[in-house]
């Protein structure tokens, strides 16, 4: 694939983000993945690094206490540019099934479980 493309995947843990943002990166082939950065300073490195297809996953909750820089690039205002911005919205019930499905899975992969005994 040629020509450039940097696409931003935001969304909200346990919403689908990951299985999004990993299919966009192989769809367009990205040279650059950066999964979930918690640091503007991971944006930055990514423009350093000069991948001509870069995919960013950022979970909107990881961001909650740096309001201003989560806003600087949702408005695309940092110097990595995106030119698409995805953004996830799940309905919440099935959030939240997501998020218990993941906090049950130690305890179901834990040696010596028995569903028969639930």
């Amino acid at each position: 694939m040629s020509g450039s493309l940097n696409v931003l995947v935001l969304g909200l843990a346990k919403t689908g983000t990951t299985i999004i943002s990993e299919a966009v990166a192989h769809a367009i082939q990205a040279e650059r993945y950066v999964s979930e950065p918690k640091h503007i300073g991971e944006f930055e490195h990514a423009t350093a690094a000069k991948a001509r297809r870069t995919v960013i996953k950022v979970l909107f909750d990881h961001w909650n206490g740096r309001p201003n820089l989560r806003r600087a690039f949702i408005r695309n205002e940092c110097a990595l540019k995106f030119d698409r911005r995805l953004y996830i919205l799940r309905d919440p019930r099935d959030e939240l099934i997501s998020r218990l499905h993941f906090v049950a899975k130690p305890y179901v992969e834990a040696p010596g479980f028995d569903p028969e005994r639930i």
